[in-house]
């Protein structure tokens, strides 16, 4: 599977939006909670797994940020979550950034669980960078920079694969060669950019009408590059939210194409 199906933004066709990111953050993380619930108790039923989970109340299992750190954490505020999120790395903070821009991601969450599993000499914990909640189900993923993935890591996730697939759970490894593929990062920097300004239901609608009338329109039309435009924040959310499809391949300008997510399937890359 390319992972970058799930993390590029693409012309998937979810729930009607909302201005209320906070308490749609919430609600997220509650869909999140119960799908690494059933996977805990999966785990249970084998002999060699075991996952912990975040104590109740809290979304990470380990807390980045606190006295004494010994690496810099990068922080980004989700707009899909409504709260901070954190990163070890650079490349942690751009795979958030593709997480929380994604309409085919409904939830994520960083440091989700602490994995216990055993090797030939013993035990060992493993705690993922991320979890998500796709239509295929949880998946859990593990960042690293190509440098880093060494012999234990390449055993570790073969193991993972295989045993947490077992439970119908999923588990990647990316590296850069796969986050930093094309112009997915920028846009969705351009696209998180814009949708963290809040919009009234009412103006959220309305950009969804123009669109549904437009048809197949550049960004532009929607006043992409003007500062404070209204319209250009609804058109984020609604990409988002994938109700407005985008060619994710190519940089977003105000010469990019807009489509509705329908016609994603008949509709070409950006001008």
């Amino acid at each position: 599977m390319n992972m970058l199906s799930h993390l590029a933004p693409t012309g998937r066709r979810p729930t009607s939006p909302t201005p209320a990111d906070a308490p749609l953050g919430l609600a997220r993380q509650r869909l999140l909670s119960q799908a690494l619930l059933q996977a805990q108790r999966g785990a249970e039923s084998t002999e060699d797994l075991r996952l912990d989970l975040p104590p109740p109340g809290e979304v990470r299992i380990r807390n980045l940020v606190h006295r004494g750190a010994p690496r810099p954490v990068f922080k980004t505020t989700s707009v899909k979550l409504g709260r901070v999120v954190q990163c070890e790395s650079a490349l942690e903070h751009e795979a958030a950034l593709l997480l929380d821009v994604s309409p085919a991601v409904q939830a994520f969450a960083e440091q989700p669980v602490r994995i216990h599993y055993p090797t030939q000499d013993g035990s060992r914990s493993h705690i993922p960078d991320f979890a998500m909640l796709v239509a295929d189900g949880l998946m859990f993923v593990e960042i690293k920079f190509e440098k880093d993935v060494d012999t234990e890591v390449r055993e570790r996730t073969c193991y993972l694969e295989g045993q947490l697939g077992a439970l119908g759970v999923g588990y990647r490894l990316l590296t850069e060669r796969h986050l930093r593929e094309g112009h997915y990062v920028q846009n969705a920097l351009r696209v998180l950019r814009r949708a963290r300004h809040a919009i009234s239901e009412v103006q959220l609608l309305a950009t969804l009408e123009k669109l549904r009338a437009a048809d197949r329109v550049p960004l532009a039309a929607f006043g992409w590059s003007v500062a404070d435009s209204q319209e250009a924040v609804g058109i984020a959310k609604l990409i988002m939210s994938g109700q407005a499809a985008i060619d994710p391949n190519g940089p977003l300008s105000d010469r990019s194409c807009v489509w509705l997510a329908r016609e994603t399937a008949c509709a070409g890359g950006a001008a």
